[in-house]
């Protein structure tokens, strides 16, 4: 009945009881039916009368599908949002059915391939192939999908959004490819195991294919993929998105290296994005200075072309070529580094064995206070086993054999440990400890192994200040130690740190004993010897000292220059601070001190012209340690404060004669080399 009924269907309104009919007609089902109470979704009508209202008589429930069938060209189709869906690998879409305007079919999803294929085999190539929004196992797709990744990652390193190619000619590299016909990912399986027999390479990308103009810029040298320090390679990372913690350069240290990989260097940051850097910092200066060196960029570029990367600290370097090329004083503390763009500092990132980061930031010295603490707690739980208690001297029982490395696993992570003896703060005593750090093994070894050297060997004897002369003996009393024995002490110490530094470390009680009976057997006349050197330069510091008091105006600068060389020369400790080398060369320091003031007034010029090389060198010197990290700084001025010992031989005393070669100019390239 249905057949002949199509024109006399109708949908009921989802908020009431009117019926949506053909051509726009609405009626309601006849009151006097059974079905009017309750009237179901569709319903087809034996006639339609129009009263009051137009009302359907001797109605049925249908179902839409019965009419769909039956209306067969009658019914009309509309399609809507084609797309492409990876569940099904094929191009879907949105099917709507209406008959004679009555909807039968609001929202039905159909494969579109059979309708539109030549949408559908855009709509493929694009999101499947292009996109790469498809889960397949061919071997090209996967070969140009890893080329993409390393092609777009040169647009991370370069900070650019212009190195691959767009997806229009990604597009057009399929589409002249792939015949006509291919609308899903069946007919494509279908099509390529009869293509890729004779034509295996047909589908593969190569690098022409997907890079743009203007990428050959984009070179290992000039954007690295590892940082190289020492023995250490750190792996770098590349990121451009604006605002996010690791926008630009990321360097991503193993946890088992953080003790040992050092901040030094990493400020010049890669070669490719030095020009922008020096750039930022010359804008960081204030606005005095910065119209000095305008347009920034030029200056930045002249700069960097006088410099050797990672020779120096970059500020350091970056203002004396400032200073050069604009006439202008700059110096490294005009710079505010604190200012540049966050993909102008590199991020550091500390990793575990797994890949798992354990944190990240800006400063890796903070990053190595604040998990390197937690390492070496970590470490020393985990290695306990070979840790001992302090005690004052090394046998088998009580501190055994110390192990020179010790592998565990610390969060996660493989990491090695170093065992060492570690002197208690009392000063009488060494344990045993396991550190993260080889140089950090070195140091405690050589300071536990004193101690506990000390404790062996003989003490000191008052005896030994008879093997000097009155005027030395007379002159300990004007010695910047409390008593005589108190600097006996510390030429015993010396002595005996000397001596140990001589020998191989000893890692075990046996080791330990022979390293004892060697440091014995020159300990009394190495202490002997340190004793006569300190107190021969305490004897002429004091004669000397006694002159400067009754200094007339017209020498005031000068005694206040050799006063204050002394008070440096002959410190609160000395000689436990002075390795025995520059010991020995201390009298004559001090003897070169007395013999210039012994000159004055009348080698007063040539006092004055020593006394502007001492002016530039110190000048020097304290813009350089400026520059330098905090622990780096005191090693540094002690080598040149020895050389600057020299120079004031050469300068004021030259026939007391100097320890080599010297001169200015030798001590201003030391001064410069420091880095």
């Amino acid at each position: 009945m249905l057949a002949g009924l199509l024109s006399q269907i109708g949908l009921r309104e989802p908020d009431g009881r009117e019926f949506l009919g053909a051509r726009g007609a609405r009626f309601l089902v006849f009151p006097g039916s059974s079905l009017a109470k309750k009237p179901p979704r569709f319903v087809m009508a034996g006639e339609l009368v129009e009263t009051s209202r137009l009302f359907a008589r001797t109605v049925a429930r249908i179902e839409p599908e019965w009419a769909e069938e039956l209306a067969g060209p009658l019914a009309k189709r509309h399609y809507s949002e084609p797309h492409w869906s990876t569940k099904r690998e094929a191009v879907l879409a949105k099917e709507r059915v209406t008959l004679f305007g009555v909807p039968l079919v609001a929202d039905r999803t159909v494969n579109y391939g059979r309708i539109d294929p030549d949408v559908s085999r855009e709509i493929f190539l694009r999101h499947a192939l292009v996109q790469g929004e498809w889960r397949t196992r061919h071997g090209f797709f996967a070969r140009n999908r890893a080329l993409l990744d390393d092609v777009e990652y040169l647009e991370d390193k370069a900070r650019r959004r212009d190195i691959v190619v767009d997806e229009d000619t990604l597009f057009d590299f399929y589409d002249r490819r792939v015949p006509e016909g291919i609308v899903s990912s069946r007919h494509f399986d279908s099509w390529w195991k009869k293509t890729s027999r004779t034509q295996p390479e047909l589908l593969d990308f190569t690098t022409e294919d997907v890079l743009a103009d203007g990428a050959a810029d984009v070179t290992a040298d000039a954007y690295p993929t590892s940082w190289l320090q020492g023995r250490i390679e750190v792996p770098l990372k590349y990121r451009f998105e604006p605002g996010a913690a690791d926008d630009g350069v990321t360097a991503r240290i193993p946890v088992k290296d953080l003790a040992t990989v050092r901040a030094d260097g990493f400020e010049w940051l890669v070669p490719a994005m030095r020009d922008e850097l020096a750039a930022g910092l010359i804008k960081s200066l204030p606005k005095q200075l910065r119209r000095e060196v305008v347009p920034a960029p030029d200056f930045a570029a002249a700069a960097l072309a006088r410099l050797t990367p990672r020779s120096e600290p970059l500020t350091e370097g970056l203002a004396r070529e400032l200073t050069q090329l604009s006439g202008t004083v700059i110096r490294p503390g005009d710079f505010s580094p604190a200012s540049l763009p966050d993909h102008l500092r590199v991020t550091f990132v500390v990793i575990g064995d797994d890949g798992r980061e354990l944190a990240s930031g800006k400063d890796l010295d903070a990053l190595k206070r604040r998990l390197g603490a937690a390492v070496q707690a970590d470490l020393s739980n985990r290695a306990g086993a070979y840790e001992r208690a302090p005690a004052a001297e090394w046998t088998a029982q009580t501190l055994g054999d110390v192990p020179r490395r010790v592998d565990t696993e610390v969060r996660g992570s493989r990491v090695t440990g170093f065992g060492t003896l570690h002197p208690d703060p009392d000063g009488v005593r060494a344990g045993v400890r396991v550190v993260a750090d080889e140089a950090e093994q070195a140091r405690l070894m050589a300071a536990g192994l004193d101690v506990l050297l000390s404790n062996a060997l003989p003490a000191v004897h008052k005896s030994l200040l008879q093997s000097l002369g009155q005027r030395e003996r007379l002159a300990l009393s004007q010695s910047p130690y409390p008593t005589p024995m108190d600097l006996l002490a510390d030429c015993r110490r010396r002595a005996i740190a000397d001596q140990r530094a001589r020998a191989a470390l000893a890692w075990t009680p046996d080791e330990f004993a022979a390293l004892t009976a060697t440091v014995r057997t020159e300990l009394g006349e190495t202490q002997q010897q340190y004793l006569a050197w300190a107190a021969s330069a305490i004897a002429t510091a004091t004669d000397l000292r006694g002159a400067l008091v009754s200094a007339p105006p017209a020498l005031r600068d000068a005694a206040e220059d050799i006063a204050e060389q002394l008070d440096a020369l002959l410190l609160p400790g000395f000689v436990g601070a002075t390795p025995g080398t520059h010991l020995q060369h201390l009298p004559r320091y001090v003897a070169a001190a007395a013999a210039r003031w012994a000159a004055l007034p009348a080698a007063t010029d040539r006092d004055d012209r020593g006394m502007a090389v001492l002016d530039r060198v110190y000048a020097a010197l304290t813009a350089r340690l400026d520059a330098l990290p905090e622990h780096r700084r005191d090693a540094a001025l002690e080598r040149i404060n020895w050389q600057i010992e020299e120079l004031r031989v050469s300068l004021f005393a030259q026939s007391l004669g100097t320890a080599g070669s010297i001169s200015e100019k030798k001590v201003l390239a030391a001064i410069a080399a420091l880095s």
